[in-house]
């Protein structure tokens, strides 16, 4: 029975496996935006609304995980969401026609939190 069952179970392991990086979910407050491994999301930290320019949406997030873990995982994800990373080696990003900042940090408990805070980007 288990060998009929084997090919099974390593295909079902296989299909979660997408790569080096991968999120545990979304964050509920922003479409479409990854929420990195060790991550929960802040329940009341969330802030959506829509104005004339557009779109605007803040979130939390936090965890007990290292922050460059954080930061290399926004670094990697965001570009496969469409998301051009600027150059100011900040967790800044665009895309159309919004821009997206993350901003991580660290407590005096060593717990990891992040912010988001997405905004239509300025020109548009």
């Amino acid at each position: 029975m288990w060998r009929s069952l084997w090919p099974g179970i390593v295909a079902l392991g296989l299909t979660g496996m997408v790569g080096p990086v991968q999120a545990q979910g979304f964050l509920s407050c922003v479409d479409h935006l990854p929420l990195a491994p060790g991550l929960v999301e802040v329940e009341d930290g969330c802030l959506n609304f829509d104005t004339a320019a557009g779109r605007v949406a803040q979130a939390e997030a936090r965890g007990m995980v290292p922050v460059a873990a954080v930061r290399r995982f926004y670094r990697s994800a965001l570009p496969a969401f469409g998301w051009n990373l600027l150059d100011s080696g900040a967790l800044d990003a665009t895309r159309s026609g919004e821009r997206l900042k993350i901003l991580v940090e660290v407590t005096e408990g060593n717990e990891v939190r992040v912010y988001y805070a997405l905004a239509p980007s300025p020109g548009t």
